[in-house]
């Protein structure tokens, strides 16, 4: 039997690749191999969906991804996973296991079990939320076929907690491509481009400006898209530079994704 020492050091192990990850491609090669190794399942998943859940994309570990014709039928069962049904409860714990939310019995029936995970080898999960309602879902899942996950193995995830939390919000803060799997609303890989959140002090229409320019647009393309003129986005652009105490829009779009999103405006 593993001493609380033992348990310890296999956490601050798997802290390690989580400090290091400096990419979204270093979740799927580090991060989640990590939280696999830990509590000893078959693979792990980061889960991401906007607040209402009408948009899901996944990062699998790597060399787990799943065969598409399996995950086919996932959207449509997707709402009835005892993880979704019970969300609040669920963020409101450190970590949990299926068995914590429904009986074994009962989610051997389901069909989100029965007609989809069951054919990925995933019999049993274990999870944690990293945020929540009014925010992204962010969550990490970890499975394996057959035997369930222990109580003991809940907690081991649990006192990853903070090391994944800070992980992902700096992967967040940074943001960048990530190739995703995005099951609802349809199935496909997709590369997302995640932006980082632009700086505090801006006005709602200076942060748009920011992001579209940092993602390449020219002022006319931003002008069509926001549905104002040329003119009108560089005086934006000047307005935002003077905030962020930068020379011109494009340092100010440097320093931004250097930063993380962290530039503080002035």
């Amino acid at each position: 039997m593993p001493s609380a020492v033992d348990d310890l050091q296999r956490v601050l192990d798997a802290a390690v690749p989580c400090a290091a990850a400096t990419t979204w491609s270093d979740v799927a090669t580090l991060v989640l191999p990590a939280v696999a190794e830990l509590v000893r399942a078959d693979g792990a998943v980061f889960h991401e969906a906007d607040p209402a859940l009408t948009q899901q994309l996944d990062i699998w570990s790597a060399g787990a991804e799943p065969p598409l014709a399996v995950m086919s039928g996932y959207a449509a069962v997707m709402p009835r996973h005892p993880f979704v049904k019970h969300l609040p409860q669920l963020s409101a714990v450190p970590a949990a296991r299926l068995s914590d939310l429904v009986a074994p019995g009962t989610w051997r029936a389901s069909p989100v079990h029965r007609d989809c995970l069951r054919h990925l080898g995933i019999d049993d999960q274990v999870a944690l939320v990293l945020t929540a309602p009014p925010h992204a879902v962010r969550l990490v899942t970890a499975h394996r076929a057959g035997r369930p996950f222990t109580e003991h193995e809940e907690r081991s995830l649990a006192l990853l907690g903070p090391h994944l939390r800070a992980t992902f919000d700096r992967l967040v803060r940074c943001g960048g491509p990530r190739l995703v799997l995005r099951t609802v609303p349809d199935l496909r890989w997709v590369e997302d481009v995640l932006a980082p959140a632009p700086p505090a002090g801006l006005t709602p229409r200076e942060q748009e400006v920011l992001t579209l320019l940092a993602a390449g647009c020219s002022s006319a393309q931003v002008a069509h898209r926001l549905g104002c003129s040329p003119r009108t986005v560089d005086k934006h652009a000047q307005n935002l530079s003077a905030k962020l105490g930068t020379a011109s829009r494009w340092e100010a779009v440097s320093r931004w994704r250097t930063s993380g999103g962290q530039v503080p405006a002035r």
